[in-house]
């Protein structure tokens, strides 16, 4: 049988649509990319989904092959940079990095160059799924979104938390 919103949510092949400013991914930053938009379509946050995309590829300053850099990894704390990359590829390199190498107590991690996020939950649950409690949050300037539409009338300081299921 054939899942009409599963093929609703599939975002078109790039090369069908032309070149874009994320050509330059590697298929591991452009999986994780796609994961988190049709998460935030599956969960109903449609401003978070694929309608993000094309506002994405108008942001300034954004480098596709760039990747994030963990510079500072101490017992209990890591501090990450974006590097020019997107920030959802930033917070997904930390989540792989926290899930392949727990804490033993808690660990603080910062992240600057880090805009935009996207759903910090999608982040949350990721970790609370490897077996860890997380509080995550982010400063976010207001910004346009799709088709020059506001995301928010304002600055505004998302979080999100989760923990693992019992």
């Amino acid at each position: 049988m054939h899942n009409r919103r599963a093929s609703r949510l599939t975002p078109p092949c790039p090369r069908k649509r032309g070149k874009t400013r994320f050509d330059g991914l590697g298929e591991y930053a452009a999986r994780a990319l796609r994961a988190h938009v049709l998460d935030a379509e599956h969960t109903g946050r449609t401003g978070h989904g694929l309608a993000r995309v094309t506002w994405l590829e108008t942001l300034p300053g954004l480098d596709p092959a760039a990747r994030p850099e963990r510079v500072v990894a101490k017992d209990g704390y890591e501090r990450w940079e974006g590097r020019g990359t997107v920030g959802y590829l930033v917070l997904e390199a930390i989540v792989r990095a926290q899930l392949a190498d727990p804490p033993v107590h808690a660990r603080v991690i910062a992240a600057s160059d880090c805009f935009p996020t996207g759903m910090l939950g999608h982040y949350a649950r990721r970790l609370a799924e490897g077996g860890l409690v997380c509080a995550i949050t982010a400063t976010s300037p207001a910004a346009p979104g799709p088709a020059g539409r506001r995301l928010c009338a304002r600055q505004h300081e998302p979080a999100g938390h989760c923990h693992p299921l019992q």
